[in-house]
């Protein structure tokens, strides 16, 4: 019977095989760091932002209620300058349309910057997932 074990030819088969398992490691290793600075960058300009819209968003409700403030006063200073009960319906009849008027576009205006808000928002964490997609199926 013949030995054909030779242990240098199990010691260069083993030695080959380690060898890949530390690439294959090293090369999973670069890829999930690459993904996780990707998704760490993700995140913070998602927090930016979200900080950005909610800056805009406050910005435009107080530009808001400064228009709905003002537009009070007015209404006061106009009902002290009254003279009659007809110019008082008259006074607050109008002053109740341009409430109801504001009360709408300022609803729409607030409707439009909370949806850009939502869109900016949403826009990093779509890209990293569309990415982090293509990568896998590729």
């Amino acid at each position: 019977m013949a030995n054909n074990f030779r242990p240098e030819a199990m010691s260069e088969q083993f030695r080959s095989f380690t060898e890949k398992g530390i690439a294959q490691s090293q090369e999973a290793y670069a890829q999930f760091k690459s993904q996780a600075e990707e998704n760490q960058k993700a995140l913070e300009e998602s927090v930016e932002t979200v900080r950005s819209a909610v800056q805009t968003v406050s910005r435009k409700s107080i530009e808001n209620a400064r228009k709905q403030s003002e537009a009070a006063f007015d209404h006061v200073e106009r009902l002290m300058g009254v003279n009659s009960i007809s110019e008082l319906m008259e006074v607050q009849t109008s002053f109740f349309r341009q409430q109801a008027e504001m009360n709408i576009a300022q609803a729409k205006e607030m409707q439009n910057v909370t949806s850009s808000a939502v869109e900016e928002v949403s826009k990093p964490a779509r890209e990293a997932f569309t990415k982090a997609v293509d990568k896998t199926t590729r």
